[in-house]
């Protein structure tokens, strides 16, 4: 389904401005909240370093089981 050059710049330009919206929101958000906003970045943060150790762990677990496979 098609949907046309015009449409796809209209839609680009509508996601477009609800960003720069939801930046304006969590900046007025962090200016009245500045605690909560810095613990929600650590949270969000440490979920992040949680979710890249684990993801490495696997991929290190992975290769050890082909090492040994070949052996």
């Amino acid at each position: 389904m098609a949907m046309g050059k015009d449409s796809d710049e209209n839609f680009v330009a509508h996601v477009k401005a609800k960003f720069r919206e939801a930046q304006a929101s969590v900046g007025r958000y962090m200016k009245k909240n500045p605690a909560k906003a810095a613990m929600i970045a650590a949270g969000v943060g440490a979920a992040i370093g949680a979710a890249a150790t684990a993801a490495i762990l696997r991929h290190r677990k992975g290769k050890s089981g082909e090492e040994q496979q070949r052996s």
